[in-house]
């Protein structure tokens, strides 16, 4: 029994030692499949070919105009800002229509008269090599009375939230489009809840629309001289039959007369989860002050009823410009709907301000299962490891036949099968001792009566 147990152990050991080699060559080749692409660096020099091609990619110059846009819309006697992009540029200039060039080496504002313009953007590099770029925009005239009229896309019930900028003492008429969608006629009217007074009238408040009209309604803003600087909010209710809409005017005031500008940028489009993070950046413009000041920068985010949800504030110098980096954590509590981004600069008791909106969506649900697209991409992307998974496996299967063939049946059972084991060698140690002993009495009986007649005898 024990030379048999012992043989059992050396076929063991034999197969483990076998299906190790076959792993390992597996591995190998497998490893070597995956870099057969590409060939070794080894430092030394060669006569052979390679097929290896080696290059460093230089850092190209860049030069790209920011500001102006040519979608955006400018009115007579705005500052327009000039921005752009410079990567490796030793020299920059510009000129308006081809006109005198003016070297720069920073952003700036500048004021143009009405009409279409283009804006010229020129830069050398170390090696003498000019770059350009160009952008036309256009400048809208100024109506009598000094009331720029500015077009607000079509509003059809959906668009909640209106952005406006103006200037301490102006006044702005802006439109929005009322379409009746319904197959019946519809009355219409517009209650202004007029939280602010800066919205002081509108061109028509009680009308009817037939099915299919659209109307224009005009709506005008007058900031009062003496208005704080800051972000106000405005709120118009339409009623439209049974339907009931509130439209939402965010007014940013700003200063007639400012030191410093500030512009702010947020990615786009700007919807967020309760909790996500707001990457920003927010740029201070000396708009002519000599010198360093010392600013005091203050951060708000505050939802339509003027309620605050975060803040922050820091203290910096700015020279001609600064640019500030800065990422802000939603609280996670914060619910659906539109909010306001309001970034506030306070020097020499003057008020610079800045904002945009942004909009909280409920995060979106996990389905139970991804995706195919997403799962043929995830296999694709670890395509290299599920062939390493799959070697190890046909070298598990080549193993246990390999063991198989070497032990046979019996022993198979003996080292993966635990259970069937363990009553098969329980019947072997028991059955084996007890026929012996049988075999034992027997002889012992028949020997004690051999003995025991021959006595009698």
């Amino acid at each position: 029994m024990l030379k048999m147990r012992n043989k059992i152990y050396k076929k063991t050991f034999l197969s483990i030692l076998i299906s190790l080699l076959i792993i390992t060559s597996f591995l190998w080749i497998l490893q070597i499949s995956f870099i057969s692409a590409s060939t070794k660096m080894t430092g030394k020099a060669s006569s052979q070919p390679t097929n290896v091609a080696i290059y460093v990619a230089p850092a190209v110059p860049v030069l790209r105009i920011l500001s102006p846009n040519s979608s955006a819309s400018y009115s007579e006697g705005e500052n327009i800002l000039l921005d752009f992009i410079a990567i490796l540029i030793d020299t920059i200039w510009y000129n308006l229509d081809n006109g005198q060039n003016i070297t720069i080496n920073s952003s700036l504002y500048f004021k143009t008269s009405p009409g279409t313009h283009t804006l010229y953007l020129y830069g050398n590099d170390s090696n003498g090599t000019v770059l350009s770029d160009n952008v036309t925009f256009n400048v809208k005239k100024e109506e009598a009375g000094g009331k720029p009229k500015v077009k607000i896309p079509q509003v059809k019930f959906e668009k909640e939230i209106i952005e406006i900028k103006l200037q301490q003492g102006e006044q702005k008429t802006v439109s929005i489009f009322i379409e009746n969608n319904k197959k019946n006629k519809v009355d219409v009217s517009i209650i202004n809840l007029n939280s602010e007074d800066l919205l002081v009238n509108i061109s028509e408040a009680n009308f009817s629309l037939n099915p299919g009209q659209k109307k224009e309604i005009f709506i005008t803003f007058n900031v009062p001289l003496n208005k704080t600087p800051g972000i106000y909010i405005e709120k118009l209710l339409i009623k439209a039959g049974n339907l009931k809409k509130e439209i939402v005017f965010c007014i940013e005031v700003k200063l007639k007369k400012s030191l410093f500008d500030l512009s702010l940028k947020m990615p786009e489009p700007a919807v967020y989860h309760p909790g996500d993070e707001i990457p920003t950046k927010i740029t201070i413009y000396n708009l002519g002050k000599q010198g360093k000041t010392q600013i005091n920068l203050r951060y708000f985010i505050k939802n339509l009823e003027n309620k605050t949800i975060l803040s922050e504030n820091q203290t910096l110098l700015v020279g001609v410009s600064t640019t500030v980096l800065k990422t802000f954590k939603l609280p996670k509590t914060m619910k659906k709907g539109y909010y306001i981004f309001y970034v506030k600069a306070l020097y020499d008791n003057k008020t610079s301000v800045t904002s945009k909106t942004f909009q909280i969506i409920e995060p979106a649900k996990i389905p139970l299962l991804p995706k195919p697209e997403k799962i043929i991409n995830k296999l694709k992307e670890n395509q290299k490891y599920i062939a390493q998974a799959a070697a190890v496996f046909i070298a598990m299967i080549i193993l246990s036949s390999i063991i198989k063939s070497i032990l046979g049946g019996a022993a198979w059972k003996a080292l993966f099968l635990k259970r069937k084991t363990t009553a098969a060698v329980k019947k072997y140690r028991i059955q084996k001792p007890l026929k012996i002993k049988k075999i034992t009495k027997f002889k012992k009986s028949a020997k004690f009566t051999k003995s025991s007649k021959f006595k009698k005898k």
